[in-house]
């Protein structure tokens, strides 16, 4: 079996689940195809996901819509020792001498190394394959009378099965973990030198792109951007005047985007102040000269796109994260081992989370706050940061308890 992804004339992606004949596999295709509204990265990662479940089926010799409809039920062994166990590893081929490679065939046998992955990863590849079979009971369900004893007794089935994956699910690290998420102060000092266009060990092959790599790293330390909603900002968006703003716009698909996957605004759209005159400068410099610059350097078709390449082109997600993994080498001592752009976000949200404890404001006006400043619709996303300053608040009356306890002599 095998994914792959097919792009229609519009734009959109939309991954496929192929049997090993090349036929597409109906059941998760259908789901797949039920979700569009989604966007095209996230119907991949399910469909990824679904293909681990569909692997497991084809190597116990399962058929899924007989065993759904027949009187035997998943075993708490079947699903415990064989599809749970599956979802845990990513499955790589050893080669003598090299580094595993990845399969695209996740089958275990002779030959492949079981790599652990990790927690978070395997609670949304739980939660994926439930939400596939809960689909999946509720099509046959469906074709049942209410008072047919198949009824109960498949109802009976699916409480059974959803009931062995919830106890499967790892419970969320604790959220001190998330504190080394984000940069520390003399981190954070480094960091900014460090990405100065003006430092000379500064990343880029000439000064178009260092500055470019500052812009967009100060974008997302600044506001929280997310790598897709960086790469997605169109000149048009960046607003100069007597009320300077970034806008972060949510729209379709564009078909002449040449970069694959399509980086995306995933969140709700959102308007942010340019209030910061020296980069607001520093900005409109970008765009005017070296954005030019490098438009000039390469033969690619006029697009808007705010943040391109060396020679023009819509920069892509992969060149990006690649420069924050030449920042870790070129700086191993000084940055964290565990530096990319997501670091950038955490820093913003909790520096931000603790400015707004520090004014005094309560924990849902904060959990608010945050929510409309990175773009997110659940509030319960901020609780990370609404705990890990509660956290931080804590040892910081916990450092004070133990100053108090044994005075400097």
């Amino acid at each position: 079996m095998r994914l792959e992804v097919i792009q229609h004339p519009t734009g959109e992606r939309i991954p496929i689940i192929l049997d090993g004949q090349g036929f597409p596999v109906p059941a998760p295709n259908e789901w797949i195809l039920s979700r569009r509204d989604l966007s095209g990265n996230t119907l991949t990662r399910n469909g990824r996901e679904l293909l681990l479940l569909m692997e497991w089926l084809d190597d116990s010799g399962i058929d899924l819509e007989s065993r759904l409809r027949s009187d035997r039920m998943f075993t708490e062994a079947e699903l415990n020792g064989g599809l749970i166990e599956r979802l845990r590893h990513s499955v790589k081929k050893a080669v003598p001498g090299k580094a595993p490679v990845a399969q695209n065939l996740t089958r275990i046998g002779s030959g492949t190394e079981k790599t652990p992955v990790g927690e978070e990863t395997f609670n949304q590849r739980l939660v994926t394959v439930k939400n596939f079979l809960v689909w999946a009971f509720g099509v046959e369900l469906g074709r049942l009378s209410s008072r047919d004893p198949m009824y109960t007794r498949m109802t009976m089935h699916q409480q059974h099965v959803e009931r062995i994956i919830d106890k499967a699910f790892i419970a969320h690290a604790s959220p001190v973990s998330s504190l080394r998420k984000s940069f520390t102060r003399k981190g954070l000092e480094f960091f900014n030198k460090a990405i100065h266009y003006k430092y000379p060990a500064a990343i880029g092959v000439n000064e178009s792109v260092k500055f470019r790599n500052y812009i967009c790293a100060m974008i997302m330390l600044m506001y929280g951007l997310r790598m897709g909603e960086l790469l997605s900002l169109r000149v048009q968006d960046i607003v100069f005047g007597s009320i300077s703003e970034l806008r972060v716009v949510r729209r379709p698909v564009d078909p002449d985007d040449p970069r694959q996957p399509p980086p995306r605004v995933k969140r709700l759209a959102r308007q942010l102040p340019l209030d910061n005159d020296v980069f607001a400068r520093e900005l409109s410099e970008y765009i005017e000269i070296h954005r030019e610059a490098m438009m000039d350097n390469g033969d690619v078709d006029d697009h808007e796109y705010l943040i391109v390449s060396d020679e023009g082109e819509p920069l892509h997600l992969n060149t990006l994260g690649q420069y924050f993994r030449q920042l870790r080498i070129a700086f191993c001592g000084d940055l964290p081992p565990n530096l990319t752009s997501k670091m950038l976000r955490h820093t913003f949200s909790m520096s931000l989370e603790r400015r707004l404890r520090e004014a005094g404001f309560d924990e849902e006006h904060r959990r608010q706050t945050l929510a409309g400043i990175r773009g997110d619709s659940r509030l319960e996303s901020q609780d990370t940061y609404i705990r890990a300053g509660i956290v931080e608040s804590a040892n910081e009356v916990l450092k004070q308890y133990h100053a108090d306890l044994i005075p400097e002599f």
